[in-house]
């Protein structure tokens, strides 16, 4: 999951960054519901190499990766 910060901050002020959190957190929320009902397991990951995940994924200078979200059968 990624947000550009700069998006919200235009409308919002300096919520904006809070309100793209507070977002992100319902979106994990849904998928973590989601996934459960499709017999599918998912966790949320916070620590790992934003730069190197940006890349990976190919994020403009302007998204930060904020968080990620595995989704795979449950054993």
């Amino acid at each position: 999951m990624t947000s550009v910060f700069a998006r919200a901050v235009v409308k919002y002020g300096e919520r904006g960054v809070q309100y793209s959190l507070q977002e992100s957190g319902c979106v994990a929320e849904n998928i973590h519901i989601q996934t459960a009902a499709l017999g599918l397991g998912t966790v949320m990951v916070g620590a790992f190499d934003e730069l190197e995940v940006g890349r990976l994924i190919g994020v403009g200078k302007d998204e930060k990766p904020l968080l990620l979200m595995p989704i795979g059968a449950l054993s």
